[in-house]
Order: C-alpha cells, then structure tokens, then sequence
C-alpha cells in the first residue's frame, strides 16, 4: 500500500471524452498533470505516490491507482491527525490529495505550513479539473459507475451558474465547534433533486450541541439531519454507501434537525443536543433549480457549535412525526386530515419548539392538545400564525417557511395524552397527489424539539410572540431583505413607538425608540443579522399595535 508525504504537479492541456466514467476521467487528469511530469510515475513516486499505476493494461494501471488513494492515510501526519484519506469518500474536505490540490479553489479546511506546499508544483490545474475530482468524491468516489453529470459541472464552468449559497459562513471557532459542508452538486435547469449523505461526525467523545447554523440556498426546499445512533431496528452505519444517493425514505433512523431556509437554532441555557462519540449522520438536501436556463450549483454549510459532556443540566431531543396516508384529489376544495399521535406510556415532556411540514397545496397546519375524550383541546400551534402562536386572525400559510414556534416557557405535554394535528389542503393542479418526497407529492408531518425535564434550564418568560394585536397599519419591504429594510406605518397615535426584532428563538436581537409625531416610516440596518426568519412588534407604551415576520437573505 502506497501513501503520501508530499505531492508535485505539473499541469498540461487535457481533453475528456464524455463516454467515461467519472473516475476515468479523474484518472487521467491524474495522469496529465502529474505522471507524465516525470513526479508521481512509476518509476519516481515522488512523495510515495505512484498516480500513473502499475500493470500492462490501462485497466490494471487505472485500477491500482485507485489503490493507492481510496481511503488510504496520508504519510503527513498533521493530515492524517485530521482524519484525513488521501481520498475520503463522500467528504473532499477530508482528502489529503483534495486539499492539495485546491489551492484556493475553495476554503474548507486550508492546508497548514507542516503539510506541505499546494499542487500542482510550477502549475495550474484548472478549476474544471478540480471541479471533476471534488464531484467524483462528493459522489462516492468510485471505481465504477458514472453518477456525476459532467456535462453540467461542463456547462458552469463554461457559461456560468446560479450560485445557491453566496455567502459562506465562518466555522465556528478552534474547540468551539465544527462546520460540515454538503456538495456541492450540480442540476441542470428546472430540475429537482433529493439526496442523502452518510457524514461520520469522528467525534473523540460524547459533546453537548448548542446551536446550529444552517446556511442554504433559497431554491432549497429543506435541510435535515438524521443520524444512526438512535436509529429504530437495526442500522449498521457500515452497510450505507459513501456520496450521495437517491435512496431518500423516513426509513426508522434518528432525527436531529430540519431546515427549510438558512436559520439558526440555539438552544436555552441551560440544555443541549448530544452527539455521540463516533456519531454517523445523515445529510438530506432537497433542491429545486426553478432557473429555465442555468445550472444550480448546490451547497449547504451547518455549522455545529458545541461543548463538553455535562455542562447541560438537561438534554434536547427531538422527533418526527409523519401522516403518510393522504390522498388529497385535484377538486379545488379544502381537504382535511387529522391525525391524533401518542405513546402508550405515562411519560411527560417539556416541548421547546415544534413546527409543521407541507408541500405546495398545504394551506394550514394547526396541533391541539388531546382532551380526554380524544377530542381536539387547546390549539399549541398555528403555521399560519407569526411564530405559530394562534390567535393571529388574518393569517399567511407560507408552506416554504412555515415557523417555529417556541414556548415560553416550555409546554408540558404527557405523551400518553399526546396530541392532534390537523392539516389542510387544497389541490387546484392537474392530478390528484398522496404523500411523497418530491414538490409534486405532498407531506404531512410535524416536529418537536423536547426536554424530559426543565430543571437547571433558563425558560424565557411569554414576550414577543405571544401577543399580535394589530391596532396599526404596517407595510414592511422589501421582503426577505439583505442589509437595509423599511417600514411604513399609517392609523397610529402619535407618540413614542418601539420596535422590538426578535430572532426565531425569541431573543431580542434589535430594539428602537422613534418619535411618531414626527415619523410615518422607518429605515433600520438588517446588515449584522444573519440569515433566517425574524418576528418584529411595534408597541406604545406596552400596548402590541403590530407583530409581523420578515426574512433576512443575503
């Protein structure tokens, strides 16, 4: 078995034949920039890699090469401390080779002094041709088959693309967390994908997870995070193949998070997610490139921010809950379902958030407690409502941003009484629809976020988004909004006003004081917000006149 200490490349002109598969064509960039160089041959294996390979066909060539770097440790042992393979399958930002060829090509994980200097050595490996090495890996880097669509990766680099996400977030800080980053993979216009990923997190130890940062395009549909760990029945991560797949099912695995825009989820102090030693997830990102003309080029960035094993007093779970059976035919007309869930055990829960799922034709989604009787109580949740608070009156169903909503403090639910949700449709296309994963199926299903106790965590008392009087005529633009947005404001008193911004987890993150005697509008700078949904309230003298919700996308 070959390794690595240091690579060298020369780079040349190089043309591909579209009849190959991704990894011949892999193979002979290798071959172009860096065997004939008279580098990583045979015969001098600079840096104990040999990327021409041995044997007297091109195939036995081609396939020991492929030995040589498939989940092979690098020589350098600062990569190798990284748990770096010459080439991880699934992951280029963990490839030793990946990262040594990049050389500004993209940012995840630069390379440091004791690795080595960037290739290739004296050139220029063009972006294409390291574009056709990173989706060969992000794919599974296989010896076989041909899933990468290279006429597409082709047509960006040649004509250009959407770019899905345009501003890459900073990882968290050394010790304070990781960032994972997914694709990017390329569709061609109008089309729509959906893949899993199977991300092995290499955790050392069990540690606690305060907040995640998801950033996404906005042709993404959503983002969500299972894991195996808390798989039901019996998952062997082992068994998953490496890159993106297809196979897109609620097939049993653990639930961590799920996004439908960029957002950030921080848990109250005092609680924490836990991700165990050696976690292995599952990335689902489902895009739709509504561009008639253009490739997409999708990216999604979570950022994990973390600390060590009991510093929460208590631990976030979550869960999903699906209702598969719909069927909602193509009339025109509202069409309901409910659907009760509970446990047969006397178990109580203290919910922190939940929110609901739909595809096009949802036109509300509402969750009540059970009363004895099983009939429906207390409605918890309204999607339609800003921050799913109910009671709003006009409401605005946005099934691509339904909200979260938080409680606080936090609803104490008994599992065995459980809940209802009731969610309704309205089909006017062109043949009726049942549950399924594309945008032309429909969902049902809801999630909670859940401790099993609350002592030790610090509970917001009720604030903002419990109150949506609106006793004053707002228009708020533009929305979503990047740095600068304004709001016009007709039938108020005249007097001191307050507006309060508060983020999705009900965190007071902007609050100003204008005179409106003197002012029927307002300009605010959004710049120091990040991406996500943001709830705002304009009050007099403690007096709700306006709740409302806008978006931040930059």
């Amino acid at each position: 078995m070959k390794h690595i200490f240091t690579l060298s490349f020369i780079a040349l002109s190089i043309s591909y034949s579209w009849a190959q598969t991704t990894y011949q064509s892999v193979y002979n960039i290798f071959q172009t920039n860096c065997a004939t160089s008279n580098c990583h041959n045979t015969a001098t294996s600079s840096g104990n890699l040999d990327l021409e390979g041995v044997g007297l066909t091109y195939e036995e060539k081609e396939a020991d090469v492929y030995s040589n770097i498939y989940k092979v440790v690098p020589d350098n042992a600062y990569a190798a401390a990284k748990d770096n393979y010459l080439i991880y399958p699934g992951d280029p930002y963990r490839s030793f080779l990946m990262r040594k060829i990049a050389n500004g090509f993209f940012d995840d994980m630069p390379l440091e002094a004791n690795e080595g200097a960037h290739m290739p050595d004296g050139g220029v490996m063009t972006d294409y041709e390291k574009e056709v090495i990173r989706q060969w890996i992000v794919y599974g880097a296989y010896e076989d088959g041909d899933d990468v669509n290279l006429n597409y990766v082709n047509e960006y680099y040649t004509n250009g693309g959407v770019e899905s996400v345009t501003n890459v977030p900073a990882p968290p800080a050394a010790g304070q967390g990781f960032q994972i980053h997914l694709g990017p993979f390329f569709i061609g216009p109008t089309e729509e994908v959906e893949f899993l990923s199977k991300y092995e997190t290499l955790l050392d130890e069990t540690v606690e997870i305060t907040k995640f940062q998801t950033e996404m395009g906005t042709y993404s549909h959503h983002f969500i995070v299972y894991n195996f760990t808390d798989a039901f029945g019996s998952f062997d991560p082992a068994t998953v193949p490496y890159g993106l797949r297809d196979d897109v099912d609620f097939d049993g695995k653990g639930f961590v998070l799920t996004e439908q825009y960029s957002n950030t989820l921080e848990t109250p102090q005092g609680s924490a997610f836990k991700w165990k030693q050696n976690e292995v997830l599952d990335l689902n990102s489902h895009y739709i490139n509504y561009d008639s003309t253009r490739v997409l080029k999708c990216d999604v960035y979570l950022n994990v921010s973390t600390q060590a094993n009991g510093t929460a007093a208590q631990e976030m779970f979550t869960q999903l809950i699906p209702s598969t059976n719909i069927y909602i035919p193509n009339s025109g007309e509202p069409v309901t379902f409910n659907r009760p869930f509970s446990i047969p055990a006397n178990l109580d829960v203290y919910i922190w958030g939940t929110v609901a799922h739909t595809h096009k034709y949802g036109s509300d989604f509402n969750i009540y407690l059970t009363e004895e009787d099983g009939s429906k109580g207390a409605m918890i949740y309204d999607a339609g409502c800003a921050g799913g608070v109910p009671g709003c009156g006009v409401e605005d169903f946005d099934y691509k941003h339904l909200p979260i909503r938080f409680f606080m403090p936090f609803r104490k639910v008994n599992l065995q009484d459980g809940v209802i949700a009731e969610a309704t449709y309205i089909n006017d296309g062109p043949t009726p629809v049942q549950w399924g994963l594309t945008s032309a199926d429909e969902m049902m299903l809801f999630i909670i976020m859940f401790t099993l106790d609350t002592a030790g965590v610090e509970q917001p008392t009720v604030g903002i988004l419990d109150k949506n009087e609106e006793l004053a005529n707002v228009v708020f633009y533009p929305n979503p909004t990047k740095n600068q947005a304004s709001i016009l404001i007709s039938n108020i008193e005249e007097g001191f006003t307050k507006l309060e911004i508060v983020d999705v987890n009900g965190r007071l993150v902007k609050e100003i004081e204008f005179d409106a005697r003197k002012e029927n509008s307002l300009e605010f700078d959004a710049s120091s917000l990040i991406n996500g949904i943001y709830f705002y309230r304009l009050s007099q003298n403690e007096t709700s006149l306006y709740t409302g919700k806008f978006a931040i996308s930059k």
